[in-house]
């Protein structure tokens, strides 16, 4: 039940693995952080079991010999129940080492997440820079679950918690809408009027709240890692934990199913309470569809299993009366493969197609020239078929069924322009 997008491969999992497995002795010793780190015997053994074994987890790659090469290094050196004295020559062979996999990057193949963990822990070890610590061990969960008591035996310095940190990102917040709006609450036509009448205000409320988004990611990840929720939980069990913590906007209370930790963006993905994961965050307004997961007497479910043969749940957005449907990321993969199925399948006999509509074109019945003169131009001209839908509106979108006379088609010597 792991978040698809989320996923490490094994050759990652292993390298970002013992990168966890190091945090602690590195935060504790290095000269600039000097972290206290909880049950430190732990980390002590388990640095005497990487020192035995001398894992070059930055793999095979010969790119990639020079950073396993001061690896080597600094393993001869590490102490593991030394102090920082002892530990200097380690430490600085191990910066050396990050530095040099982060130069040779490319060969390592990384992406997403990836990119992002590797980015981190070459800021924080190589050049020693601690901006990104909480979203480290924030991710830790990402990559395994026993790196995760690792991570989380860190204390990170001055005091810094997301408990408190949440809640003067939320002050902030709220005083950078004070000043900007005059108000508590931010409308969307609102913001626009501020954002013209005075810039730099705009600039210090859009920072106050990318601070507050991020105290409420890291939070949230606390929250999983402290209950020992992994990979999900319920989702009547988050609401009520995220409603005491005055985030119950993250998880709509109608919702029915299971959440996991998202890295990036929404900080929650929304599965199923089967474990399919969601294409995407549903928000404003979840109406559960009573028919899921139900067979249907009516319906031809074609490609799609009973058990997933139909959207999960349905939103209203604030404004309008649509209604948008959400469908797992595992129905929507078979659709796709029934639709390139098909567009291959009509590949094969599109000559033909073509060679027919020609013929139809110069039918004697009007109703048969003007769906053949239709379908060969979508062909020719990639054009849209269009509804009548999109034809309304603000945001007017137009296809072949949709043009209108004297502003899209003009009709001179008998030729459509």
């Amino acid at each position: 039940m792991a978040n698809e997008l989320a996923a490490l491969t094994e050759f990652t999992s292993s390298l970002f693995g013992h990168a966890y497995l190091c945090l602690p002795w590195f935060c504790r010793n290095h000269r600039d952080y000097r972290c206290q780190v909880r049950d430190y015997r732990k980390a002590i053994t388990v640095l005497a079991c990487i020192k035995k074994n001398r894992p070059l987890f930055f793999g095979p790659d010969p790119r990639l010999a020079g950073a396993n090469a001061k690896l080597l290094k600094c393993y001869d050196h590490l102490a593991p129940a030394g102090d920082s004295k002892a530990n200097s020559a380690s430490l600085g062979y191990y910066g050396r080492a990050w530095h040099e996999a982060w130069k040779n990057r490319t060969h390592l193949q990384l992406r997403g997440h990836e990119v992002r963990l590797m980015r981190f822990f070459h800021e924080l070890i190589s050049k020693s820079d601690a901006t990104h610590l909480g979203e480290l061990i924030a991710m830790a969960r990402v990559v395994d679950r026993d790196v995760i008591s690792p991570a989380r035996s860190i204390i990170l310095p001055d005091g810094w918690d997301t408990l408190k940190r949440l809640q003067a990102a939320r002050d902030t917040l709220g005083q950078q809408r004070q000043k900007l709006l005059g108000a508590a609450q931010a409308a969307r036509e609102n913001l626009q009027k501020a954002r013209r009448k005075d810039a730099d205000c705009y600039r210090a409320y859009q920072a106050a709240l990318r601070e507050y988004k991020r105290a409420v990611y890291l939070r949230i990840s606390e929250l999983f890692d402290e209950h020992d929720w992994y990979p999900t939980v319920d989702g009547a069990t988050l609401h009520i934990v995220l409603k005491n913590e005055g985030l119950q906007e993250y998880l709509p209370y109608s919702f029915r199913g299971r959440l996991g930790f998202q890295p990036t963006g929404h900080p929650l993905t929304f599965y199923t309470y089967e474990g399919l994961e969601l294409e995407k965050p549903p928000l404003n307004d979840v109406r559960m569809n009573m028919n899921y997961g139900v067979a249907e007497a009516d319906k031809d479910y074609g490609i799609h299993p009973v058990s997933d043969g139909t959207f999960y749940c349905s939103t209203r957005p604030q404004v309008g009366n649509s209604e948008l449907k959400y469908y797992t990321l595992e129905y929507k993969r078979r659709a796709r493969r029934m639709k390139y199925d098909t567009v291959g399948e009509l590949g094969k006999s599109i000559r033909k197609v073509r060679r027919r509509l020609l013929k139809h074109a110069r039918s004697a019945d009007r109703d048969t020239r003007i769906r053949a003169l239709m379908c060969l131009i979508i062909d020719t001209r990639c054009a849209r078929i269009g509804n009548s839908e999109s034809a309304r509106g603000e945001k007017k979108t137009y296809g072949i069924t949709t043009l209108l006379t004297r502003k899209h088609v003009h009709v001179k010597d008998g030729y459509i322009t």
